[in-house]
């Protein structure tokens, strides 16, 4: 896809975790506070995450049937989507999309685009199979939000009647959206269509927590103190009311999702309620004992309601899983930069990247701390890699800018007074 998972300063909205078996009715029920939101937005629901716009029913009406006396089904739905002649799918992470928006927009992150992909292969009696990939730790930042990105895909299949279920066989046709060489050596596990309707209630829970962040060059920032008397905090607990929805579905749609009440921890914890922040990721470990986003979130609770000791012993264990953010890293970078110790800064963000090679907010701080210290062609590397690994197309503009800008100041660094906001 890309999933989203979050961690608060911190706030760890994590990948796809695994458990063993649901929680027991009662202590489900244990972990819901309607009372305290009030939500915006209608009550989701797993059927609209597939279901077929009238638009999609004409494209497979005139567009793929007639191709089926010709083309293999996997081809002739396939070809069409992605080979850019007639419909083509662009990937665009600024949204996680249902399938109908995904086709509308033309565009959609990987879950989008394996949703949309689903929800036509299944409508032309395809067999479908999702999958989780296992990817290299992924990180972004949206203001005091890290989120950990996991990834998906989906194999389409012959006509259900006709499929052979054997792994690697030429009746399944993989679709990814990384590139073929790299998706190849990656493993993956299938998951049920239950769970990808989680990971979207999930990623649209984490969404709604971003909205409403005041904004400075195109990258969300957290509001400042004392924001609560402002109207951009209006939006922001709007946000939380619509993220707590969106993940109370991501639990009801599959109540062995993990990450999901994490996401349903994290909501707890923005609101200020920290028993049931406490409660909820409690829960989540009692599935999964291991799970780094939960640990950390739990540590920031206990830190909140001053129980030090025991906030700074899972710190301490989640130093030896070496499960730490990459930000705390990038953190001191950029402290250091601010202080003038460009080369501390640039070995700091070399070191933040060693953990997360494709963050682009990584790269354009080094590509800075390489300008300041003279190096103009590490410089240009930096933000054209940037540019290369943002997820939305404002960030892609944005760093296209800073190119523009850089070429206009090289050789500058070491003596200028400003540099491109970021």
């Amino acid at each position: 896809m890309r999933t989203w998972q979050a961690l608060m300063a911190g706030l760890a909205l994590a990948a796809a975790g695994c458990a063993t078996s649901p929680l027991d009715r009662a202590t489900h029920d244990t972990l819901f506070l309607d009372a305290a939101f009030r939500p915006t937005i209608a009550q989701p629901e797993a059927a609209q995450v597939f279901a077929l716009s009238p638009a999609m029913r004409a494209y497979l009406d005139d567009e793929i049937e007639p191709r089926l006396a010709t083309h293999s089904p996997q081809r002739a739905l396939l070809d069409r989507l992605y080979d850019g002649q007639q419909l083509f799918i662009d990937y665009d992470a600024e949204f996680t999309r249902n399938a109908a928006e995904t086709f509308e927009a033309r565009a959609g992150n990987c879950l989008s685009l394996v949703i949309v992909t689903g929800a036509l292969a299944k409508a032309a009696g395809l067999a479908v199979r999702y999958q989780s990939v296992e990817v290299d730790h992924s990180w972004a930042r949206e203001g005091d939000l890290a989120l950990y990105l996991g990834h998906v895909n989906i194999a389409v299949g012959r006509r259900v009647p006709t499929v052979r279920m054997m792994e690697d066989s030429p009746d399944w046709w993989t679709v990814d959206f990384i590139s073929p060489p790299q998706a190849r050596r990656l493993r993956s596990r299938p998951i049920t269509e239950q769970r990808v309707v989680a990971m979207y209630f999930n990623n649209k829970a984490a969404e709604a927590m971003i909205q409403g962040r005041p904004e400075a060059d195109g990258i969300r920032r957290p509001p400042p103190e004392g924001a609560e008397s402002s109207g951009k905090a209006t939006s922001t607990r709007e946000g939380l009311d619509n993220a707590y929805t969106w993940a109370r579905a991501a639990i009801e749609a599959d109540p062995l999702y993990i990450d999901a009440y994490n996401t349903l921890g994290v909501v707890y914890l923005r609101h200020g309620l920290l028993a049931q922040a406490e409660r909820v990721l409690q829960a989540a470990l009692a599935r999964r004992s291991d799970h780094p986003q939960v640990l950390a979130n739990l540590a920031i609770v206990w830190r909140r309601e001053g129980r030090e000791a025991e906030a700074r012993a899972v710190e301490e264990r989640l130093a030896r899983m070496r499960a730490l953010s990459p930000f705390a890293t990038f953190e001191r970078g950029r402290q250091a930069y601010e202080s003038g110790d460009y080369g501390q800064a640039r070995d700091l963000f070399r070191r933040a990247l060693a953990v997360s090679n494709d963050y682009h907010e990584f790269h354009f701080w080094l590509a800075l701390a390489n300008w300041r210290l003279g190096d103009d062609a590490q410089a240009m590397r930096h933000l054209h890699l940037a540019e290369s690994n943002s997820l939305t197309r404002r960030q892609q503009s944005m760093y296209a800018l800073k190119q523009r800008w850089l070429q206009g100041h090289a050789g500058q660094g070491a003596s200028a007074n400003a540099a491109p906001a970021h």
